[in-house]
């Protein structure tokens, strides 16, 4: 009977054929997950990086790396913002810049500005620019020019006669200000953006009533 034959024990060849076919199967195959394949990538990277030999690129080196390049960046993140916050808090504590040193109109203010603009200070161009569409729209009593108005509020003041623009005029206070503290220097493209912005509402704020009203001695367009 078959369960009475006596096991024959394999010869030499047989047993490593045997063995082979035991190690091919897949169980004994252990393919790295994807976590750490993903870190022996960074490894060899890293190791291309920082010259070091394959032997040291292990997943520990690039562990250690990563939590130094993580800790660089979190202290860029809060030095940055340290930065900001000052900028912001010396801004606060400024205020916007007063807008008019001179009662000059808006002809003589426009004219400037080209001569600046001509000599390539685009800088003051831009301010001189801004107070005359300040100037202009104050002379005809669209807006009051008040002792030591600000660029933010004669922004307000025009942006309140067509909220259309409202936004794009306290952004252009924003820039008088940053040049006017010194925190910016303007180019041509901020000028030009203005001279386009100016363009637009110039002809809107024409169709509009006085809105004020203004003294004989105060009226600066009938000068």
């Amino acid at each position: 009977m078959r369960w009475l034959e006596i096991p024959v024990t394999p010869d030499a060849e047989e047993a490593r054929r045997a063995a082979r076919e035991e190690l091919d199967k897949a169980i004994y195959h252990h393919e790295p997950g994807l976590f750490m394949r993903a870190l022996r990538w960074i490894s060899e990277k890293l190791g291309q990086v920082f010259d070091v030999s394959p032997t040291s690129s292990s997943p520990m080196f690039s562990v250690a790396i990563l939590a130094i390049v993580l800790v660089a960046l979190v202290l860029s993140i809060v030095f940055f913002r340290r930065i900001r916050g000052q900028a912001a808090a010396r801004s606060d504590r400024r205020g916007s810049a007063r807008l008019f040193e001179d009662d000059a109109d808006s002809s003589t203010l426009v004219s400037r500005a080209r001569n600046y603009a001509a000599s390539g200070n685009y800088t003051e161009a831009f301010r001189e620019q801004f107070r005359a569409l300040i100037r202009y729209a104050d002379e005809r009593a669209l807006i009051a020019d008040r002792p030591g108005m600000t660029a933010q509020e004669a922004a307000r003041d025009l942006g309140a006669l067509d909220s259309e623009y409202g936004r794009s005029l306290h952004a252009q206070a924003d820039l008088f200000d940053a040049a006017s503290y010194g925190d910016v220097l303007l180019g041509e493209q901020a000028y030009q953006a203005l001279i386009r912005l100016i363009d637009l509402i110039k002809p809107r704020l024409a169709t509009l009533a006085p809105q004020v009203e203004v003294s004989d001695e105060g009226a600066r367009g009938q000068r």
